[in-house]
This record gives structure tokens, C-alpha cells and sequence, in this order.
């Protein structure tokens, strides 16, 4: 019998399937397959439970991705096979063109951005594609084709933007981005090798209109947005003839205190900031043609609370964190409490994430040893990324203790965001009751509205500046 499910992890020759009946299956990983595909399996492609050593991780993943899993079944099963325009992924290399893509991440049309763009168009039929065979197909031709040469800097830009919907929640956006994000990063980690150097970068649907209007693709002109964002010296009339590679470059020399590279896996999506003055007048130009990580938690001793004397960016409300704790379907009494925040850098300034911590208050009467956290997903680097550890809390009578999130790697530009999805459990799986914990925010997705929330609270060099602590 042909069966169909979402790919949720692959680990060596197996892969998690979410199916349509909402159970988890393991399969024999195939070729083709990647995390958040729609796939179809037989039963002789099932393996044995008693021979696998998956099921562990299959049950922390049934318990803390029902939001995850739910949020893609309803796209990918319900939404995503409607043929119509979901988003846009751009491809920089020079070439320059643009795909629109169904909610099934399939390709419903191509079109170039220049002359280069015509050229490969005029090669290459992707309709109905997987978004990341098409991607690869086109850096292909394009080597093959010598717009990509042996000697050259081999940067390829790729960029997504949601196709806008009025009237969607804030929620619903924030949700949506972070799927596009891991595409993204799914289709460069498809493309990064010894010829290629992949970088990737997020966009609005009105960054994406006024980059249409004046005849330059998206990502160039989310590259020009920061760079505007941080001085970093490029012009708008200079980018049209300016490169992927050159425009990186330039933004890497002017901000040697950012990471070297602006939109490695290692570092953040370059989602790009609205700019904070009118759009400039341009120049036109006439050639555009129409894995599931378990953290480890040791418990370490108490630590005393941080002080606020100002060290580098210590502004109040530097950060800003918006979190919500449920899914329509849940109770406060819970198994698996998420984590789920998005981070947004309210400075005008670079904020390197090793600097930054995250704490999540909560009341339970557990040793801290017996209690375990994983992450599931980082939008500025991997998983394993993200280090959780426990906290008792003494003399407040609104929390017992906390989870601290820091981070090993990345950096938040101005405007920026960055989205973390994870979860905190007992080691036993027993039951947490959510509503005494400070740090709990009853209202659920897709109700109610992402919220700034005060009872998280972050800090930069041990410095509170956002929230407020039990």
C-alpha cells in the first residue's frame, strides 16, 4: 500500500515520517529524501521497531513537535497542493532569477531577472520541480553554461520571500518564515561544496514589490538594505553592476567585527530591516525580462542574578523576545514544555549571540538533574547550537527555577530575527502543570497574536535588557 508523510528527521540510512494518520514512522532513507519533504513509502519500506534504535527519539519527537507537525501537515496536505503562489526563491550568481513556488515547495513557473537569466531559462524546464532540484539544476547549467568559472569567487545568493496574504496574523508570519528559513537552508546545504559558497537571505513581500519596481532582484537589494542599515558604503547605483561576491565582500571588510560570513548556516538569514527613510529614486535598467538534537543539561550550582551595570550593548529592550506556549489543542497540564521564541535585535547595532542568554521561569518540584531539554530548530546555526542548563531560583515566590538558552555560535543584525523552537521535559515524561509558571503564556497559536513577552527575559554580557524576573 503506498503511503504518504512529511520527512521530520534522517539519522544515517533512516528517516522520521510524519503521516497523514499522525503517527511517526521509520523508513529506509532514500536518496531523494530531505527533512520537511512530502513523501510516499510503501509498508515493505518500513522498518521492524524491534530492530531500530530510533524509537526513543521518535517518542521525545511525538511529544514535542505536535506544533511543528501539525503547522506542516495542514500546509503540505491541505494548503500546499492548491497550485497557488506560496512564495518566491531568488538565485543570484549572475544570472539572476526568480521561482515561484506552491505550499508543497514545487516550482509553478521561472522567470529571469537579465540577460544571463534569459540564457538559462531558455535551458531549463523545472514546472513542478522540487524547489531544491531546481535550485541545484540551475547551478549546474550555470557552470556549464561558464557563468560560473573555474577561478571564480563562487558565491551564489539565495533568497525567499512569503507571498503576501492580507489579513494573516503576525503568528501565522512568524510560523511561515521559519519554514521558509529552514527551505533556504535546506537548499544551500544541497548546493555547499568545493565550487560553491552559499549564502542566504530573507525578505518581505514589499522589499520584494520595491525590488521588482526598480528592476533588481531581491536578494541584491536585501544585500543593499543592510548594508544602508549598517553604512557599510555601497551605493544603490553601484549594485547593479556590483556582484554577489563583491556586495558580501564589502559588507564582511566595513563590519570586521561581524562574522566573516553574513549568511553562513553558522550565522544569521539575512532578513532585511525596512529601512527607516523613503525609498531612494534609482536608475533603471531595461535588461529584466518579465535533525532532532537532545541538549545535555548538567546542574551546576545556583548563580547568583546578574548584574545590571552597562558592559557594550546594554540598552534596555535591546532585544526583543515574543513567545507564545501552546497550540489550540493544548491543556496547561503537559508532558513537554516548548520554548519557542522569536528574538529581534532592537539596536542599530550587530549583537554576537555567544554574548546573549535567554531564561524561562517556571515552579516544579524536581531535582534539576531529573530534569532534560531539546531544540529543534535555530535559524542563525544548527541545533546543537543551542545549550540549555537548569537553575534553581531562591527568593521569589513566582518561580522555583529556570532554564537559561545561550548560544555557541551566530550574530543578530540590526532588525533582525531569530527563531528557536525546543522543548523542556522530565526525564520520567511525567506531567508538568504550566499554570503556575511565570514564564507560561496561556494564549495559543493561531488565535491570538505572537506577543512581546515580559516574563522571559534576555540578557547581552549578563546585563538584563528585556523582561522582568520573578
Amino acid at each position: 500500500m503506498n503511503r504518504t508523510g512529511i520527512v521530520y528527521d534522517i539519522q544515517n540510512n533512516k528517516a522520521v515520517v510524519f503521516t497523514s494518520e499522525s503517527e511517526f514512522i521509520i523508513v529506509r532513507r532514500r536518496k531523494d529524501m530531505n527533512i520537511g519533504q512530502q513523501v510516499s513509502f510503501e509498508n515493505r519500506e518500513i522498518y521492524n521497531p524491534k530492530r531500530t534504535l530510533l524509537l526513543n527519539a521518535v517518542a521525545v519527537a511525538c511529544s514535542a513537535a505536535v506544533f511543528i507537525m501539525t503547522f506542516l501537515y495542514f500546509r503540505f496536505f491541505i494548503s500546499g497542493n492548491s497550485g497557488n503562489v506560496y512564495g518566491y526563491i531568488g538565485v543570484d550568481i549572475n544570472p539572476s532569477v526568480e521561482f515561484e513556488i506552491k505550499g508543497d515547495y514545487r516550482v509553478l513557473k521561472m522567470r529571469s531577472l537579465n540577460r544571463e537569466g534569459e540564457q538559462l531559462a531558455q535551458e531549463m524546464d523545472v514546472k513542478d520541480k522540487k524547489i531544491e532540484d531546481a535550485v541545484s539544476e540551475l547551478v549546474i547549467k550555470s557552470i556549464d553554461m561558464g557563468f560560473i568559472g573555474p577561478n571564480d569567487n563562487r558565491a551564489v545568493l539565495i533568497s525567499g520571500a512569503l507571498k503576501e496574504v492580507k489579513g494573516k496574523s503576525s503568528s501565522e508570519n512568524g510560523e511561515e518564515e521559519t519554514q521558509l528559513y529552514r527551505l533556504l537552508s535546506n537548499i544551500k546545504n544541497n548546493l555547499d561544496n568545493d565550487r560553491i559558497d552559499g549564502h542566504i537571505i530573507l525578505i518581505d513581500s514589499e522589499e520584494r514589490k520595491h525590488a521588482l519596481e526598480k528592476n533588481i532582484s531581491m536578494g541584491k537589494y536585501g544585500l543593499y538594505l543592510k548594508a544602508e542599515k549598517l553604512r557599510a558604503g555601497i551605493n544603490f547605483e553601484d549594485i547593479y553592476d556590483m556582484s554577489v561576491s563583491e556586495m558580501i565582500d564589502k559588507l564582511n571588510k566595513d563590519e570586521p567585527h561581524r562574522s566573516a560570513d553574513v549568511s553562513n548556516p553558522q550565522t544569521p538569514a539575512l532578513s532585511t530591516p525596512k529601512p527607516e527613510m523613503p525609498t531612494p529614486e534609482m536608475p533603471q535598467k531595461t535588461d529584466v525580462a518579465s535533525e532532532l538534537t537532545l541538549i545535555e543539561t548538567p546542574t551546576p550550582e545556583p548563580t547568583i542574578k546578574p548584574t545590571t551595570t552597562p558592559v557594550g550593548i546594554s540598552a534596555k529592550e535591546s532585544l526583543i523576545i515574543q513567545y507564545y506556549s501552546r497550540d489550540k489543542n493544548e491543556t496547561e497540564t503537559v508532558q513537554g514544555i516548548k520554548y519557542n521564541f522569536i528574538m529581534k535585535n532592537n539596536t542599530n547595532s550587530v549583537i554576537d549571540l555567544k554574548n546573549v542568554k535567554v531564561r524561562y521561569y517556571f515552579t516544579e518540584d524536581v531535582s534539576l538533574s531529573d530534569l532534560d531539554a531539546e531544540a529543534y530548530f535555530f535559524s542563525c546555526g544548527n541545533p546543537q547550537d543551542v545549550h540549555c542548563m537548569f537553575y534553581n531560583l531562591s527568593g521569589s515566590k513566582k518561580a522555583n527555577k529556570y532554564l537559561e538558552i545561550t548560544f555557541s555560535t551566530g550574530s543578530l543584525f540590526p532588525e533582525d530575527k531569530l527563531y528557536v523552537e525546543g522543548m523542556f521535559h522530565k526525564k520520567d515524561w511525567s506531567y508538568f502543570d504550566q499554570r503556575d509558571d511565570y514564564s507560561y503564556n496561556p494564549s495559543y497559536y493561531p488565535v491570538d497574536k505572537l506577543v512581546d513577552w515580559k516574563n522571559m527575559t534576555a540578557y547581552i554580557n549578563d546585563v538584563l535588557v528585556w523582561g522582568q524576573e520573578p
